[in-house]
């Protein structure tokens, strides 16, 4: 859960620290994770119109969905 949530934070600091090409890369993995989760569960953040289009919010909302249902 903490790790879902802090993931778009903590990319940004990594980010600085490994240069472009990790940034690539990290960007390339996000979007196939994205992709993989929302064909699988849905993007529970699809209709919402705060929503920014960042694929980290929505594995957010998934893992946040995920929790609450347990």
């Amino acid at each position: 859960m903490d790790n879902a949530k802090y993931l778009q934070y903590e990319h940004r600091y990594k980010e600085k620290e490994y240069g472009i090409p990790w940034r690539t890369a990290y960007k390339f993995e996000v979007e196939k994770v994205f992709e993989k989760l929302t064909s699988k569960y849905g993007n529970p953040l699809e209709g919402n119109q705060n929503w920014t289009g960042d694929p980290h919010e929505a594995i957010f909302a998934v893992v946040l969905k995920d929790y609450k249902d347990i």
